[in-house]
């Protein structure tokens, strides 16, 4: 039994130290990705975000990707501070990500462009 709470004392406590969230600071500047472009699609419950923008490379032409949006990252608006469940389909959006391959690509940052 004392094995048993020592074990349960000993995870809790690793499990206090990990930490459960990133920033930018996390990463490498290199690693730090920007894209800008318009949200044309919303997923809540699955916290992504899609986004068409102007690709360049090659040939003028559109592309759309999606990015998970943890719920710690910080999103603005503005001066305001805002949820994902604010963002609405047609922001133009500047988004700062990292590839987490062969993971979903993760927004950092996240900014609305007010016109």
């Amino acid at each position: 039994m004392q094995k048993a709470v020592c074990l349960i004392v000993f995870l809790a406590l690793s499990l206090a130290v990990v930490p459960l969230t990133f920033s930018q600071q996390d990463y490498n500047q290199q690693d730090v990705l920007t894209l800008r472009g318009q949200i044309t699609q919303i997923d809540w419950p699955a916290s992504t975000v899609t986004v068409r923008y102007l690709q360049t490379k090659g040939y003028v032409s559109f592309d759309e990707v999606t990015f998970f949006v943890p719920g710690n990252i910080h999103i603005v608006r503005g001066s305001s501070a805002i949820n994902l469940s604010q963002l609405q389909i047609g922001d133009q959006i500047t988004i700062e990500y990292v590839n987490t391959s062969p993971g979903p690509l993760k927004v950092i940052s996240m900014t609305v462009v007010i016109p």
